[in-house]
């Protein structure tokens, strides 16, 4: 069964604030009462984001990670994870941290957006 949200995100050399991000992503994500799935899509990066993905994904079964052969640019990265996201909705977001993870509160909430795609 496919959850009511995915949270997307194009990951490059993110190495340093992926633990970071991901515990901000999921105190937002548990606290909204639903079943969702964060997204992230490695867009060929040479740190060691993706093994740091494979150990998230181990540990939470809502992550999922899907790794581009190599730098294919931000919108190649967008437009995998609106083709892999699973959720009846999709959220957008970049991973540098720059938008808040809470501010994706607001477009999450079950009742509103159901079926709708959006970005921050």
């Amino acid at each position: 069964m496919n959850p009511p949200l995915t949270i997307g995100l194009p990951i490059h050399n993110e190495a340093k604030i992926l633990p970071h991000l991901h515990s901000l992503l999921t105190e937002v994500c548990r606290g909204l009462g639903q079943e969702y799935e964060i997204l992230y899509v490695d867009d060929g990066s040479s740190d060691s984001s993706p093994q740091l993905l494979r150990e998230i994904a181990e540990r939470d079964a809502r992550t999922t990670v899907a790794t581009l052969t190599r730098n294919f640019g931000h919108p190649a990265a967008l437009a995998a994870a609106i083709d892999l996201a699973r959720g009846e909705s999709l959220v957008l977001m970049d991973a540098d941290l720059q938008d808040d993870p809470g501010s994706s509160r607001r477009c999450c909430e079950p009742s509103e957006n159901k079926g709708q795609r959006s970005s921050m």
